[in-house]
């Protein structure tokens, strides 16, 4: 973090070259997650634009979004869901 530079800029010119410096920052790393949005799976890119565009996570009380609930191919028993078999396989 940059330091206040007695003598040669106010504590207000200090707090306005810091906030700037975190504001460019911010844009920096803001524009290179979009860039690799790309290459992300479908998941993660739904968390990371609902991130970007709202600040945080939506409500997903269903699990259903952002693939919590999405079943797999291989699951322990016949239609279970993940989060069965694997409460399943823990009581063992």
């Amino acid at each position: 973090m940059a330091k206040y530079r007695r003598g040669t800029e106010s504590i207000w010119e200090a707090a306005l070259r810091i906030i700037s410096e975190r504001v460019k920052a911010y844009d920096r790393k803001l524009r290179l997650l979009q860039t690799e949005q790309h290459r992300m799976r479908d998941p993660e890119r739904t968390l990371l634009c609902d991130i970007l565009a709202n600040g945080q996570l939506l409500p997903d009380p269903q699990g259903s979004r952002y693939g919590q609930n999405v079943p797999t191919v291989a699951t322990e028993g016949a239609g279970e869901s993940p989060t069965e078999a694997a409460q399943l396989s823990s009581k063992d």
